[in-house]
């Protein structure tokens, strides 16, 4: 289970938010420019997600970057069963620009908040920022991007109401 502990609840006031980068009038700030994201994505980036759902057993969802240059990356993307180290499908391979992978994270202003937390990972305590997008009455995304590592969320999870329905949560991000 991911826990979010609002920071600095005590008597100090919270620092500011990144300011993000604006792409959109229509989108809330995203996290990272292009240039953060080609400079932390190098050749052989990987990262490894636990990817769970009422409607499945989990997951394993990892994504490499296996070729970059200045304008995108190859991006091989395997899916498998949590518990066990075969793929449950043959791998893709996909060329996304930096825009694309930016645009990732480009939510509705008007339905999005963005706030400082921590999140909990098997890794440790992770500083973000977490977007909270307000689909619909019941419908809630959440998303916490690392302040330090431009990258994709470190956690996200789609909520109906209280109700979990699908969580993606970071397990390693290395070379």
């Amino acid at each position: 289970m991911i826990v979010f502990v609002p920071m600095f609840m005590a008597c100090s006031s919270p620092p500011p938010l990144p300011e993000g980068v604006v792409v959109s009038e229509a989108s809330a700030p995203v996290p990272y420019t292009v240039e953060q994201l080609s400079a932390f994505n190098q050749v052989g980036r990987t990262y490894v997600f636990r990817v769970e759902s009422a409607a499945a057993p989990a997951m394993r969802r990892t994504m490499r970057f296996d070729e970059v240059d200045g304008e995108g990356a190859w991006v091989v993307s395997t899916i498998g069963l949590w518990d066990q180290e075969e793929a449950l499908a043959d791998s893709t391979r996909s060329y996304q620009r930096w825009e694309e992978l930016q645009s990732h994270a480009a939510y509705p202003a008007g339905e999005t908040t963005r706030v400082w937390s921590n999140v909990e990972l098997p890794s440790g305590s992770v500083q973000c920022v977490l977007y909270t997008v307000s689909e619909s009455e019941d419908r809630v995304t959440k998303a916490c991007f690392n302040v330090d590592t431009a990258g994709p969320p470190v956690y996200t999870a789609q909520f109906d109401g209280a109700t979990a329905v699908f969580s993606m949560t970071l397990q390693s991000n290395g070379m």
